[in-house]
């Protein structure tokens, strides 16, 4: 049943199954990969050519069958990566699959362009099944895995070490792509196409459940827990992350992050960049995974004994980003996301203190999604979220103080874990941050006071979609915005004077978790201060050491443990002391606030009690 979902979700993704009819055109020279020159007759479709031995008659009827699975299984993935390979061997721009007397095994693929080959007596086969029962070899969805293979540098082993990886996206990937494209897999090795699915799948639970097996047993060494190999190894584990971190939008996330990252060194720093990749599409710090449960090893070289996998409980999603809003008469409101998907918010009662209940919002939102928090000039609030049809969302006080509209669709299309940042420019127009899928930020702005938006411009940059986008202000009223990047670093853009645009993106001291949140508030002399959850699960913070100006070179901790996937709301009493807000490992929400204005911070974090609601 869980295959059966997986197939018809992925089908959907690449559209229906029917296919237009595969082009028959006239015989071509064809040169195979061993150098030896063929006759053969080309079946042609929208991205990929099969070539035929012109001594064997082909039905038109199955080659259009054939041809138009190869067609949607090539678009699943260059959909999922993001990328197509160098044209090596093709016809008509097309990548091809050859049928020849002899080739590098059943199949044979290059890496990273076009370019497959089928050994004789396996296309015969495989045009049987197609014909005769509409089942599908697996051995050309393999070999596109091959083709579309980019990434040696940041995720293969490296010596001595051998590397199941390369092959291993390939074992996986087509799984995904005959599913997309709507087929049945014929027999593996004798093996029922599904029983063999399954298999691979539960290879990871074999290996979680045995705490004395090592990754140097297994991997490093080519091997697996059961059947199969280290190549179906690997697969069965990116099959495990995918099931349990959103499915195809984990697959699609973490391909399109790897190309970021750098290049490996050792086998540690690739199994780095693939912790990276994984906690950036999935939205959560899977390092307990890797380096406890399955004790891999870390970034550098040291290795944890395994406890039972009991012992390190699956990460869940990050709660929603709680931003703090301020009415108009300086009472802060805080939004969160419910455990029912609902949107819920918490509002001073009397100005620097005291609180309501919750009150829920309604709605159903990703329980991933961020909200976004503003206020337009004239004092009323208005808050943001990304729906789960990807479109954004925006709702407004309809009065100050309170009222407040229904949901009002911004449109675009954007990743649920995106954060919202939202600023407001020097003539007090709202100004929306988001990063979109191709990583870059963006901006929208009300193109008058209290009013309309404008189209999104691009601010450029490179950043995660989970980074939550910290947005400040000068005391000069210019705008900044800052980030994480995939290199771990914060970065930091700023209005020029003038309305002169924006300066170029530059560094702050630290290295912070890649997707961490980046908290922005302003003390009551204007001078902006940062927050960041560091590696240590502790908070950090720094200031500005004069208006509009230079950051202190160190970062103060305001202590706590706190998952590094966590946001951090920040928000202004009425006497201009800064208040921020974060939910613990318990799912309690806590508060610390300034003790004086500009600096002094209460002892200890407050809890608000009760947990989170609806839960």
């Amino acid at each position: 049943m869980a295959l059966l979902a997986i197939a018809v979700s992925l089908a959907l993704l690449v559209g229906p199954a029917a296919a237009r009819a595969a082009t028959q055109l006239q015989p071509v020279s064809y040169t195979d990969f061993d150098g030896h020159a063929e006759t053969l007759v080309p079946w042609q479709g929208e991205k990929v050519v099969v070539l035929t031995d012109p001594r064997t008659a082909r039905d038109p009827d199955v080659m259009t069958r054939l041809v138009g699975a190869l067609d949607r299984a090539y678009g699943y993935y260059a959909d999922t990566t993001g990328r197509t390979p160098a044209l090596n061997k093709s016809l008509n721009g097309r990548d091809t699959v050859a049928e020849v007397p002899h080739t590098c095994g059943a199949g044979c693929g290059y890496l990273g362009s076009t370019g497959i080959e089928v050994q004789t007596d396996y296309f015969e086969s495989m045009y049987r099944e197609v014909a005769q029962n509409d089942r599908y070899s697996q051995i050309p969805f393999y070999e596109l895995g091959r083709n579309f293979w980019f990434w040696s540098p940041q995720l293969e082993f490296k010596p001595p070490e051998q590397d199941p990886v390369i092959t291993g996206f390939a074992v996986w990937m087509r799984f995904r792509s005959m599913a997309a494209a709507g087929v049945n897999g014929a027999p593996f090795n004798g093996v029922p196409f599904s029983t063999f699915a399954s298999q691979v799948a539960g290879l990871a639970s074999q290996y979680e459940a045995d705490p004395s097996l090592t990754f140097a047993q297994t991997l490093a060494q080519g091997k697996s827990p059961g059947a199969y190999g280290g190549t179906d190894f690997w697969a069965s584990l990116m099959m495990q992350l995918a099931r349990r971190h959103g499915g195809q939008e984990f697959v699609t996330q973490f391909w399109h992050s790897v190309a970021y990252l750098p290049a490996a060194t050792s086998t540690a720093g690739a199994v780095a960049n693939w912790v990276k990749a994984a906690s950036y599409a999935a939205g959560v710090d899977l390092k307990p995974v890797f380096y406890q449960r399955w004790g891999f090893p870390r970034p550098d070289g040291s290795v944890t004994e395994r406890p039972p996998a009991s012992a390190v409980p699956e990460p869940t999603v990050a709660p929603a980003t709680r931003p703090v809003g301020t009415n108009a008469d300086g009472r802060q409101q805080i939004f969160l996301i419910g455990s029912d998907s609902q949107l819920y918010t918490k509002y001073q009662v009397q100005l620097n203190g005291g609180w309501s209940g919750w009150t829920s919002f309604g709605g159903s939102w990703p329980a991933s999604d961020a909200i976004g928090a503003g206020h337009n000039l004239d004092g009323r609030q208005e808050i943001y979220l990304v729906g789960n049809d990807h479109q954004l969302y925006t709702k407004y006080q309809t009065q100050v103080n309170g009222g407040w509209s229904g949901w009002v669709s911004l449109g675009g299309w954007w990743p649920n874990t995106d954060s919202i940042g939202v600023g407001m420019s020097p003539d007090g127009r709202q100004r929306l941050y988001l990063i979109g899928y191709d990583h870059t930020l963006y901006v929208k702005y009300q193109t008058r006071v209290n009013g309309p938006w404008s189209d999104w411009a691009s601010l450029g940059g490179r950043a995660p979609n989970a980074d939550a986008v910290g947005v400040g202000r000068n005391a000069d009223g210019r705008e900044e915005v800052y980030l994480v990047g995939f290199d771990d670093r914060l970065w930091t853009k700023v209005e020029r004077p003038r309305n002169a645009g924006w300066s170029q993106w530059f560094p702050l001291p630290g290295l912070w978790p890649n997707g961490d949140a980046v908290g922005v508030g302003q003390n009551a002399d204007g001078r902006q201060e940062l927050y960041l959850i560091g590696t240590d699960s502790r908070l950090y913070t720094q200031s500005q050491t004069s208006h509009n100006g230079f950051w202190s070179t160190s970062w103060s901790s305001l202590e706590g443990s706190w998952r590094t996937t966590d946001s951090i709301g920040v928000g202004q009493n009425a006497d201009a002391r800064q208040e921020i807000y974060l939910v613990g490992n318990d799912g309690v929400p806590y508060t610390k606030y300034q003790t004086a204005v500009n600096g002094g911070w209460s002892p200890s974090w407050i809890s608000f009690g009760g947990s989170w609601p609806a839960q």
